[in-house]
């Protein structure tokens, strides 16, 4: 059972399911592939799709550097959760072996 005993126990069950639940959003959000993507091809009229059929991958002007990098929003989300997660279970493990 999770159990608060002072602020820093909050802190980090905090931390731990605020990165879980909006880790498991945002795959469920990228695996359904919600939002899309809208194009605007000089005529006005927005067009949804992939990016497959652009030159070589790239896409009116992007380059191949404008990936995912180490600082993404699913790399500072799962940090969050583990680093939550590990937090309250180093210091819940540290109290219950103290006499």
């Amino acid at each position: 059972m999770l159990v608060v005993n002072d602020a820093l126990d909050a802190l980090y069950l905090g931390t731990f399911l605020f990165g879980l639940l909006f880790s498991g959003l945002s795959l469920l959000i990228g695996a359904g592939h919600v939002g899309g993507h809208l194009h605007f091809h000089g005529h006005g009229s927005p067009h949804a799709g992939n990016h497959s059929g652009d030159r070589a991958g790239l896409d009116h002007g992007r380059t191949a550097r404008d990936g995912i990098g180490p600082l993404s929003l699913s790399s500072v989300l799962a940090f969050a959760a583990w680093f939550g997660g590990v937090g309250y279970h180093s210091k819940r493990g540290r109290r219950a072996g103290a006499p």
